[in-house]
């Protein structure tokens, strides 16, 4: 976000003062190499997105789950009876 906003001619200080970080706080978090948590959401987002994007297109289904929805299989599993 504040790469783009310094597209924009905005700089880093004015970007950081308004919620109270440090300039130098930016760029130490630009050199930091990516986490390995990082990487693998960058790797999923593709799948996740063409996830969202075929569920929105499915056809709906009376009552407005898409039509491959199955209710049953959403429903948390029942509780184990005691008895």
């Amino acid at each position: 976000m504040i790469d783009s906003l310094k597209g924009s001619g905005l700089g880093v200080g004015p970007a950081y003062r308004v919620p109270g970080w440090s300039e130098s706080a930016y760029y130490a978090r630009k050199e930091q190499p990516k986490s390995a948590r990082r990487l693998r959401d960058e790797q999923l987002m593709p799948l996740i997105q063409q996830v969202h994007a075929e569920y929105r297109a499915a056809p709906v289904a009376p009552g407005g789950s898409p039509a491959h929805c199955d209710a049953r299989a959403l429903s948390s599993p029942a509780a184990p009876s005691s008895g």
